[in-house]
């Protein structure tokens, strides 16, 4: 499989792909605090760095089976995962919300807690690429070229064009969420 893999053989990543994708999902939320949603997220990072390993090189020979090699790059993940959990366990940091919203600061909690609400709505309406973007750069802590990398961009300048747009379109749809909820 890692030859065929590093000669470029879609068919061989489409199959290990789909060959693991519902034992490891199975595996990972019966066995760490991570939902079916992030499970599928993990999986689709897992396959990612493996083919970036044997694409570049990297990883030449296995030393164990393929399974046993993904799982283990899954449970890094979500170890890693669990840990930004911990660090920030409300969701979205203030930091997201200070782009999107008035930097003038909160003193009212529960108007923070309805602009946080709307920044996860708003994330969740905007679909990919936006949503991933900004979930890599801000809750995941990804670098322009690692987002770059992972999501196939010419540059890192693309990304952050890319991110910028996407903010402005999140705080359009987090003050119409707003609009809205003051017109109910």
């Amino acid at each position: 499989m890692l030859a065929a893999i590093k000669h470029g053989d879609a068919n061989a990543l489409k199959r290990l792909y789909q060959e693991y994708r519902i034992p490891f999902i199975q595996w990972l939320t019966a066995k760490y605090p991570i939902g079916e949603e992030d499970a599928k997220d993990i999986f689709q990072n897992v396959v990612v760095i493996f083919y970036d390993q044997v694409s570049s090189g990297k990883l030449t020979e296995l030393r164990s089976g393929v399974k046993t090699y993904l799982f283990g790059i899954g449970k890094n993940l979500a170890h890693e995962s669990m840990r930004k959990q911990q660090k920030y366990p409300e969701g979205p940091s203030e930091l997201l919300i200070n782009h999107v919203v008035d930097d003038s600061g909160y003193e009212d909690k529960m108007q923070f807690e309805a602009d946080l609400r709307n920044a996860w709505r708003g994330l969740n309406l905007m679909g990919d690429p936006c949503k991933s973007i900004l979930q890599l750069f801000y809750f995941e802590r990804q670098s322009m070229e690692s987002i770059c990398q992972l999501m196939q961009y010419k540059n890192a300048e693309t990304v952050k064009q890319k991110k910028f747009k996407c903010l402005k379109r999140l705080k359009k749809l987090m003050l119409g969420e707003t609009e809205k909820e003051e017109k109910s």
